[in-house]
């Protein structure tokens, strides 16, 4: 009997120390995810970002051909200032006539994204893809195509730039936060993402999936504005 509670008071430790451990991790994570100081100030801390790094301090390539993917939700697009590019939409409504209506809101934009990236895969042979999500406005054009072609200057000899944002929140750092609202990414980029998310894992929203790999970074200036409340699409 004696050896029974031992061992049963035993086993309730265990399980009180996993259960700790468990809180306390969701605990962490909920304040990485919650706020984009911390995730930075942590980054920052591991030498895996620095604040003062300059997307154009080895020069620009020239020649990229201005495609744009538009993630576009909603019945009409306003892009008037995206005129002077080629565009191509993509809708994600079709791709969820057939698919599971009952995801979380998280787990669909998830989705969605890992959809119209296979979609690309597939449908160019560009080695870059340039992204921007449909309530985004343009302003300031010529820095803009400049950072882009600052950026294919450097992706295909440095590991860390398979990713760059070029939305900025108000912040004055180069170290990418959160956000899908425009970025391009390396075609090995996106296969690299897409053979995690066939695996099971990427859990995280796909911004914390961008933030927490590699030494991810943004412009350090306003380039495009994030404009109007969210639309909520039948899918």
């Amino acid at each position: 009997m004696r050896t029974y509670r031992v061992v049963s008071s035993f086993r309730k430790w265990r399980l009180y120390a996993f259960t700790t451990i468990v809180i306390v991790f969701a605990i962490t994570v909920i304040l990485l995810a919650s706020s984009s100081n911390i995730s930075v100030e942590l980054r920052k801390a591991l030498g895996r970002a620095d604040s003062n790094w300059d997307i154009c301090a080895k020069g620009s390539a020239s020649g990229w051909n201005k495609s744009i993917v538009v993630l576009n939700g909603r019945p009409e697009w306003n892009g008037d200032s995206w005129n002077d590019f080629n565009i191509t939409l993509y809708n994600p409504t079709a791709d969820y006539l057939y698919k599971d209506i009952d995801l979380s809101w998280p787990s669909r934009i998830l989705n969605t994204y890992a959809i119209m990236f296979n979609r690309q895969l597939k449908l160019s042979a560009e080695d870059y893809f340039v992204f921007i999500e449909d309530d985004v406005v343009l302003t300031d054009k010529q820095r803009f195509i400049m950072e882009i072609e600052c950026w294919l200057a450097r992706y295909s000899t440095e590991v860390d730039l398979d990713f760059y944002s070029l939305f900025n929140a108000d912040t004055a750092h180069s170290i990418y936060d959160w956000g899908t609202q425009a970025f391009v990414i390396s075609r090995q980029g996106l296969v690299q993402l897409l053979s995690n998310y066939y695996k099971g894992k990427v859990h995280l929203p796909i911004d914390m999936y961008f933030s927490m790999t590699n030494k991810r970074y943004k412009t350090k200036v306003k380039i495009v504005n994030h404009v109007g409340t969210r639309y909520k699409p039948i899918w």
